[in-house]
């Protein structure tokens, strides 16, 4: 799995946004502009590096942060969504 900088390269086009501007505590829609459509690139490039990666259901796109989404990426496998259901 990517390092965070690697991460940050890869998610970077897909939110119309420079590397530089994407640090760990920086949130989704809160401090970085996210529509349907940049949202749906960024799914996908992260899905580039990790084919199981998916934004929990749970989760609130304004409280996620780039740290969140690399922790995802390198942590998501096989059945990780029939566990995050049983886990709610």
């Amino acid at each position: 799995m990517p390092s965070f900088d690697e991460f940050v390269a890869l998610v970077a086009p897909a939110l119309g946004v420079a590397p530089g501007d994407l640090g760990p505590h920086r949130r989704l829609g809160a401090d970085i502009p996210v529509d349907e459509l940049s949202l749906s690139q960024l799914v996908l490039a992260i899905q580039e590096l990790n084919s199981y990666f998916d934004l929990p259901d749970q989760l609130d796109l304004e409280d996620v942060t780039v740290a969140d989404l690399h922790h995802f990426c390198t942590v998501m496998g096989p059945g990780h969504q029939e566990r995050w259901s049983r886990a709610t």
